[in-house]
Parts: structure tokens; C-alpha cells; sequence
């Protein structure tokens, strides 16, 4: 009897603190990362459009990795370079949580002789259910020659057109990159990820 009683408070114990722990929001400290696009396991972008190529590429891949995905950029380019799409549902479950991180990240290697001014299109559920360019979030990035890190805050993602709110953190679905262009170049995406700072 006193052994049943153990069993069942014990069980009544582990529930409990399961319980708890899927309710609690993840903590997140300083550092932490969370990888948004596995190119070594192949996911990567597959929407061409006319004006811009999209491959897996193992050229220019971060050290230690195998692969990139290579955008050939053509010159009069007016189109956008899908990084994660909502198709793809890549940002479904844990991916499409960022809530508690500072920054989206995108390391990259960019043949272009010159920095490139640009847009970073982001988008949650609402903005892409269905699709409403006045929903997303967008900020102007510049991205540069050679290796580099774009970085961009992602704490209050307030969307384009004033009225419309904030991103829901806990249901992003995806971004590109809007690139105009008077010149034929490559961008090499290494590695895309979520960062607390």
C-alpha cells in the first residue's frame, strides 16, 4: 500500500513538472542559436525567376560545411531572392517560433563589385495567409562585397504600413531579399539563422 502511494505521488510529480515545462516559454540566454535553413541537408529555396538562378552550390560554403545555395543575380533584376518561403514550410513548428531572439542572420558571400542596397521582406502568418505586402515587415539592408554577416533586429518587427501592428514572433513563415540591380552577380547564402543577443 505505502509503495502504491509512493508510485502514484511520484507519477503525480513527474506529471506535474512535464506539465509546467511545456507550458513555460523556452529561456534563452545569451547565444543561443537557432538554425533556420539546413543547407547541408539540401532545403534551400527552388523559386527561379527569370532574372535569378537558384542552386546548391559547394562553392564559397561557410568553413566546415559542405554546400551553399548559390543566387546568380542577372543585371536589370527587379524580382525578389526567396530565402525561406512559406511553401516551403520551413517555419512550421519550432522554426516559425522566434520569439525571445534579437537578431536574424545571414552569412553570405557576394561577388558584386559594389555594396547593393536592398529590402528584407519578413513575414508572419497573417502577412502570408494569404499574401499582403502591407502586412510584412520590411527593412532596408545593404549587402556587401565579399564575406560578410547581414544582421537585422528582429525584437519589434512592426509591419510596413502604419495601423497594421507588430509581426507575430511565435507564427513567421518567411523572408527575401528584394535586390534591384545594375550588374550580373552571385550570392552565396552560408548559413541563416536566429540569434539571442
Amino acid at each position: 500500500m505505502k509503495k502504491g502511494i509512493v508510485i502514484l505521488t511520484s507519477l503525480f510529480f513527474i506529471l506535474t513538472v512535464v506539465a509546467n515545462a511545456i507550458g513555460e516559454e523556452q529561456k534563452l540566454k545569451k547565444g543561443d542559436r537557432m538554425v533556420l535553413l539546413k543547407i547541408d541537408k539540401g532545403e534551400m529555396c527552388t523559386a527561379n525567376e527569370s532574372d535569378v538562378e537558384v542552386s546548391l552550390s559547394k562553392e564559397k560554403a561557410a568553413k566546415g560545411k559542405m554546400y551553399s545555395i548559390k543566387y546568380s543575380i542577372k543585371k536589370g533584376n527587379k524580382g525578389g531572392l526567396f530565402i525561406i518561403t512559406n511553401d516551403s514550410g520551413l517555419l512550421r513548428g519550432k522554426r516559425g517560433n522566434w520569439e525571445g531572439y534579437d537578431t536574424l542572420n545571414i552569412e553570405y558571400f557576394c561577388t558584386a563589385k559594389s555594396a547593393i542596397s536592398a529590402y528584407l521582406n519578413i513575414g508572419d502568418e497573417k502577412a502570408y495567409n494569404p499574401w499582403d505586402g502591407k502586412k510584412q515587415a520590411v527593412r532596408k539592408v545593404v549587402i556587401l562585397p565579399g564575406q560578410n554577416t547581414l544582421s537585422v533586429d528582429i525584437t519589434n518587427l512592426e509591419r510596413t504600413y502604419a495601423g497594421e501592428g507588430v509581426q507575430d514572433l511565435k507564427n513567421m513563415r518567411g523572408f527575401f531579399l528584394s535586390v534591384p540591380t545594375n550588374e550580373d552577380w552571385d550570392l552565396y547564402i552560408q548559413d541563416v539563422y536566429l540569434e539571442k543577443e
